[in-house]
């Protein structure tokens, strides 16, 4: 597995943080912390995204999915943001789960719990987007119900990701423990 590195600064066309491709089964990615660097994903299987940080600062893609996903894919308790183009999350295989991160833009099809502070342009009630169960738009923006921001969740996301105390996110995740790997 890949678990508690610091990965910054490795990022460009064709050069990503971390990349899990051809073939790879069984990995766990759990504890990283990514700055202005990706994750990429591309003809893997069984593969679990747990509790880590990705912050592109400006970058693309922060977490990409390239293709050939295969089974058991699941992206749980992660902060995923910081794109120029309000979709750190680029995940289309149907096989992919999200449940409980905080994300600048971009989601996956099957999902729960997770707070969008970034929406990408085609996740709009016009392009056939909408919040599953549990889900909270924090974008200013009252679309969806309340106009949160970035700041009902943060104390100060560009120097720490901690929580404020009376944060949306605190209680706002569902119980994962049936899904994650033995």
């Amino acid at each position: 597995g890949l678990l508690m590195n610091n990965i910054i600064g490795i990022g460009s066309n064709h050069a990503n943080g971390i990349s899990v491709y051809d073939a790879n089964e069984n990995i766990l990615v759990i504890g990283n912390k990514f700055e202005r660097s990706s994750l990429t994903l591309s003809n893997c299987s069984n593969l679990t995204i747990y509790n880590n940080i990705l912050d592109s600062k400006g970058g693309g893609y922060t977490l990409s999915d390239w293709g050939k996903i295969g089974k058991n894919v699941y992206i749980f308790n992660n902060i995923i943001i910081g794109t120029n183009n309000n979709l750190s999350i680029n995940a289309i295989s149907p096989t992919t789960t999200s449940k409980n991160n905080i994300i600048g833009g971009g989601s996956t099809i099957n999902r729960s719990h997770n707070i969008y502070i970034a929406r990408a342009w085609s996740q709009t009630p016009g392009g056939g987007w909408s919040l599953e169960e549990g889900e909270i738009v924090a974008d200013g923006t009252t679309v969806y119900g309340p106009a949160y921001t970035v700041d009902d969740i943060f104390q100060d996301i560009s120097e720490s990701y901690k929580l404020k105390e009376n944060s949306i996110a605190i209680d706002s995740g569902t119980n994962i423990i049936d899904e994650l790997p033995d």
